[in-house]
């Protein structure tokens, strides 16, 4: 090397932005029975707990487990009973360049509504409509947005 060449790092930093995506997914929550029960009516739907899986740089999979609360007649009585379920889907809520942090995942906020859709002969359940609906937040990086080179200095 000849004492005219100088040596450079180049630094590559990046800008993280948080990155807002609205959700409204519907799902099946099937509760299997003997036969049809009378008088079914949803009491609430409840999140039971979510999860955040990075899948690509892009995409992310969302999966939701939710608990449907329900009373129907049996036999002249009234009864109560719960249908679990998970929702799971695909978010894209970034478009290369830009890419998701795995840390920290993103973050769901979500909350569900359940309604009653009939009794499945098909299957033998009773069906319930349930609807996810809030929003998830992650991070994105838009890589190689300020290059710095650090030079030593000269004499």
């Amino acid at each position: 090397m000849s004492s005219s060449e100088v040596t450079c790092q180049e630094l590559c930093t990046a800008t993280a932005t948080p990155v807002f995506t609205p959700v409204k997914v519907t799902g099946v929550c099937d509760y299997a029975v003997s036969a049809p029960l009378r008088q079914v009516t949803v009491s609430d739907c409840q999140i039971e707990s979510v999860s955040s899986l990075a899948i690509s740089s892009t995409t992310v999979l969302i999966s939701v487990q939710t608990v449907v609360h329900f009373t129907f007649v049996l036999d002249d009585t009234h009864q109560t009973a719960e249908c679990h379920t998970v929702i799971e889907f695909l978010l894209s809520p970034v478009e290369p360049p830009v890419t998701l942090l795995e840390f920290p995942p993103c973050m769901v906020d979500v909350t569900c509504r359940a309604t009653y859709a009939g009794y499945d002969r098909f299957i033998d359940a009773e069906e319930f409509l349930v609807t996810v609906i809030g929003s998830v937040s992650c991070y994105g990086c838009e890589s190689a947005v300020v290059n710095v080179q650090l030079c030593p200095p000269t004499t």
